[in-house]
């Protein structure tokens, strides 16, 4: 397990109305961070355009906090991620990327029954969050999830209104002498009062 920044880069220019972050890099054993990103406006209607690309050897999470070592994880998590709009204004920001597992274990003393092989991918943009491949094995049994989150905004309820995201999720648990099918799926909208 690595315990030490292997490399920091930054490269950035600053102008009167523009911050542009060419490289912003960060490396730890096998994990890295990767950024670039443009601010525009900033004194007056600050716009931002950005790319984060991330890979974090579950491994090595003990060097960001020592009690993480005892969550027994390991595996990878990869993220890429796009941002772009009025950074003053979360109703107008596009965001969008996806985030991969492969390996990913979990299994502090705890829990009963520890998180292997989980690998999957989730897509979000925000408009709809989709599951895709993702499966995992829990305890002695067997997981895997598809669907959708269509509108994932509206999970929070907004003021006089109730949220209105549609679910759509087919979760399968399988075990060697049981299999249970769940399938989650938004009611219809209810009409306002």
């Amino acid at each position: 397990m690595s315990r030490e920044i292997v490399s920091i880069e930054l490269k950035l220019d600053v102008r009167p109305d523009t911050v542009r972050i060419h490289t912003f890099s960060v490396r730890t054993g096998k994990s890295h961070l990767h950024a670039k990103a443009l601010v525009s406006g900033y004194r007056t209607a600050p716009l931002i355009d950005a790319d984060v690309d991330a890979a974090l050897d579950l491994s090595e999470i003990g060097f960001f906090h020592p009690a993480a070592e005892t969550l027994g994880l390991g595996g990878t998590i990869q993220v890429d991620l796009h941002a772009e709009g009025d950074a003053t204004d979360a109703d107008n920001i596009g965001v969008y990327g996806t985030v991969r597992a492969d390996g990913v274990s979990v299994s502090p003393p705890s829990m009963a029954a520890p998180v292997r092989d989980l690998n999957g991918s989730i897509r979000f943009n925000r408009d709809e969050v989709k599951l895709e491949g993702v499966t995992a094995l829990i305890g002695s049994g067997d997981l895997r999830a598809e669907g959708t989150l269509r509108q994932p905004m509206l999970l929070v309820p907004s003021e006089g209104e109730s949220g209105r995201a549609h679910v759509s999720i087919a979760l399968v648990f399988s075990t060697s002498s049981c299999a249970t099918c769940w399938t989650i799926r938004s009611p219809p909208a209810c009409p306002r009062r």
